[in-house]
């Protein structure tokens, strides 16, 4: 739910007449801005600004607000037009780019399964108050794959692009990154938890998963039926064995070690998957997205 993630930390703007006629009863229960403002501890120039210009209410305020009035928070959820990141300032606050007319509660689909993977696999999101939300990938396909999955999910937003060296990398509202690691945990390489959530999911929600983790993370084999990926984080290597074993795939395991100076874990996990029948329940299995590996495992 919306009241899920932390009230310190996000903007909303409700649809239009909602919005305005809230504020008004607030004022009403208070008899005019000036009390209401020392109620809710803000100024009474944002208070009407939310009120009549609509713009982006801190969520902790918009909770007095219902308080005051006697709204559901459930209420104020199905008003929802956009939401972001943001914080209070003494004056008054800054907030990141928005999504729109996103559907919540969010429940886990194929498309949230695929979009968690990507963010442990070539994306990350930095966990500061903005939550930066980023994907970097060389093909076309998976960037587009990552873009309509985000679409499908959070609704519309604003998606910034660019290109370094032949990769393209794409970033999305940081509320996204928020949301996510309030549902999923932390997706970094050295801390990425699968959650149980999607350990324990549908087969439908495990493939979309797998495919999108080994669509970045995967390689497969030219001269004989192998694919393999490797990875520094241990949890997340078995979690990933866990769930190929739970559709019948043998797995091989290794541990590698290396010199990693001033690095306290000096481990490369590998996950092997060979034999020719094998590879070919993987390939029928998961549904790879990256156009040369699905051609390779033909």
């Amino acid at each position: 739910h919306l009241w899920d993630l932390p009230h310190d930390k996000i903007y909303v703007k409700l649809q239009e007449n909602f919005q305005k006629n809230i504020f008004l009863a607030a004022k009403s229960k208070n008899k005019n801005w000036g009390n209401l403002a020392k109620q809710i501890k803000c100024c009474q120039a944002s208070l009407l600004n939310w009120a009549y210009s609509r713009n982006f209410v801190p969520f902790n305020i918009l909770v007095k607000i219902a308080d005051i009035t006697d709204t559901k928070l459930e209420t104020i959820e199905n008003h929802l037009f956009a939401v972001a990141t943001g914080r209070m300032t003494r004056v008054n606050g800054k907030r990141g780019k928005p999504i729109y007319n996103t559907k919540f509660p969010l429940k886990l689909t194929p498309e949230l399964a695929r979009i968690t993977a990507r963010f442990m696999g070539d994306g990350c999101i930095k966990i500061n108050w903005y939550y930066d939300s980023i994907y970097y990938n060389k093909e076309e396909s998976l960037i587009n794959a990552m873009k309509n999955d985000a679409a499908k999910v959070f609704g519309s937003m604003e998606i910034t692009e660019s290109i370094d060296e032949n990769v393209k990398c794409i970033r999305f509202p940081s509320v996204v990154g928020l949301i996510i690691t309030r549902m999923f945990g932390e997706v970094s390489t050295f801390k990425a938890v699968i959650s149980n959530e999607i350990l324990n999911g549908s087969d439908e929600i495990k493939t979309a998963f797998l495919a999108a983790y080994f669509d970045d993370e995967g390689t497969v084999g030219i001269k004989q039926p192998m694919v393999r990926y490797y990875t520094s984080n241990l949890q997340t290597r078995n979690s990933l064995t866990k769930m190929l074993q739970d559709f019948d795939i043998k797995v091989g395991t290794s541990t590698i070690k290396y010199f990693a100076r001033n690095h306290k874990n000096n481990k490369i996990y590998h996950v092997t998957i060979t034999g020719k029948k094998n590879v070919l329940r993987f390939s029928d299995t998961i549904p790879f997205c990256h156009p040369e590996k699905r051609m390779k495992l033909l």
